[in-house]
Parts: C-alpha cells; sequence; structure tokens
C-alpha cells in the first residue's frame, strides 16, 4: 500500500494524521479506543480496531477533493497554517544528498521516542535479544559524517525524549557514541524540561536545517516510519525553526554528560 500524506492535528510528539492510499480509502492515525463497554456496544469484528480523532482532522480532506462545505462540525481557521499545506516530499536519499551541498551548519530536531526504519529493524531487534552488532550497517552515514567535520562544517542534533526512556531511545543513546566518534555532536533534552510555552513550527514534525536557509522536514507514518521530507525555504518558517533550534541548544545536555 502507498500513502499519500493529507495533514495532521499539531499535537507533537502525539499527532493524528490523515493520508490517503493508492486502495481508494483512507488511512486514519489516531488514539487507540480502549473502554471494553464502548468496544462491545461497537461490535468490531476481529482484525479490525477502532481510534478517536479530533473533528479538525477530517478538514484535511479537501485536499482529497471533497468541498468543505460537505465536512460537517469543522469550524475552518481564518488562516492556513504550515501543517494545513499540500506538501511534495523527497525520499531519505534525496534529503541526504543536501550533506554535499551545505556550506557550514547542519543541524537536526528530533521529537520522537520511537522511529522506524528498515536499515535498523534487525541490528535493533539483535540487540533486544542482547546479541552483538558489528555495525557495519551505520557505515554509509558514518562514512558521510566523517567527511564533513573534515570540511568545517558542523552536524548537530537535539533529541528531546520521555523519561523514563523508551527501548528505542535506550539503543539510540547506546549507538550515539558511534555518531560522536564521526564528528557529529549531540545533546539530550528531557520532554519534561522543555521551555514553558514553546511553540515547535512546522506541527511538531523532525526537521533538518541548513545553513540557517533550508528545511527538510520529515513526515512519519503511525509506526514512526519516514514517508519523506519537505523542503521548505520560506523565511519566516525558518527564522522560527533558527530559534527554537538556538533555545533548545542552549539548554540541551552534551552527550557525555547526559546519563539516562
Amino acid at each position: 500500500m502507498k500513502l499519500r500524506f493529507l495533514g495532521k492535528n499539531s499535537t507533537p510528539g502525539d499527532s493524528p494524521t490523515l493520508y490517503a492510499s493508492d486502495r481508494d480509502s483512507y488511512v486514519v492515525q489516531g488514539w487507540k479506543v480502549l473502554a471494553a463497554d464502548l468496544l462491545m456496544r461497537l461490535d468490531v469484528p476481529d482484525g479490525h480496531t477502532v481510534v478517536e480523532v479530533p473533528t479538525e482532522l477530517f478538514e484535511h480532506l479537501t485536499k482529497d477533493g471533497l468541498p468543505a462545505g460537505e465536512i460537517k462540525n469543522c469550524e475552518r481557521p481564518r488562516s492556513q497554517p504550515y501543517w494545513r499545506r499540500a506538501v511534495e516530499l523527497i525520499t531519505s536519499a534525496q534529503r541526504d544528498e543536501l550533506f554535499g551541498s551545505f556550506a557550514r551548519d547542519a543541524f537536526h530536531l528530533e521529537l520522537r521516542d520511537d522511529y522506524g526504519s528498515p536499515v535498523e529493524d534487525t541490528p535493533y531487534a539483535r540487540w533486544q535479544r542482547g546479541e552483538p552488532d558489528d555495525y557495519a550497517w551505520l557505515d554509509p552515514w558514518m562514512t558521510l559524517m566523517k567527511r564533513v567535520p573534515g570540511e568545517g562544517k558542523t552536524v548537530r542534533r537535539v533529541r528531546v525524549v520521555t523519561e523514563p526512556h523508551s527501548q528505542y531511545v535506550e539503543w539510540e543513546h547506546s549507538l550515539t557514541r558511534l555518531n560522536t566518534e564521526a564528528g557529529e555532536d549531540i545533546r539530550w533534552l528531557p520532554r519534561h524540561r522543555l521551555p514553558e510555552g514553546i511553540a515547535f513550527p512546522v506541527a511538531g514534525n523532525d526537521w533538518w536545517l541548513f545553513d540557517d536557509r533550508l528545511l527538510a522536514v520529515g513526515y512519519f507514518d503511525a509506526e514512526g516510519r519516514v514517508l519523506g521530507s519537505e523542503l521548505v525555504t520560506d523565511p519566516g518558517t525558518v527564522a522560527e525553526c533558527v530559534r527554537v533550534r538556538d533555545r533548545l541548544w542552549s539548554i540541551a545536555v552534551p552527550h557525555p554528560e547526559y546519563k539516562p
């Protein structure tokens, strides 16, 4: 099944999301309904599940040709926020090509506690079973990162994580020494230490910021697998991301000092 991103509800790290599929259907990510009495009343058959989403999520159906007037009980906003626009996504490989063209600094903001990637599936499963890893799957990225600092450029990350950590973050933390040895500068920020009232640009998605001028905004499915990235050069959006980056970088904990 191929999915086309239509839109999401702006809730950082926990955003109901709507997709159109190539099967003439829609895929909805939402909050799983667990109330037994409700499930019994709905008579949910085997192979089905029930999710709850906010009503405004269905405004994104306008991107798929449904007239706005047919969407009931939804008050349309006066302006169109960033996350309501139709997006064109590039692949992860195309995004990585940007590391060959930036001049000074690449910064990544990571907001999820779980990610999914075909490259990571096998080593992550081995780690969960307590098996050794030769890290050969990391070679392409490590080779790229070792070259970038040698060219006088910086690659930085802030990882906003929930404590106690998810299993994925525990595994990610165990690997980070390899990133830093390759030249990346990585800092961690516990989610409960986020500045009060901070507003994340681009709907709380992860993003790469290159040279304070180009954004590659990541989109994910319900399992945290990358759907692709949107390239953004809008000066206002970029400026918001620069401000968030500088604020979080100043309070995040350098990797050698961050103890899970």
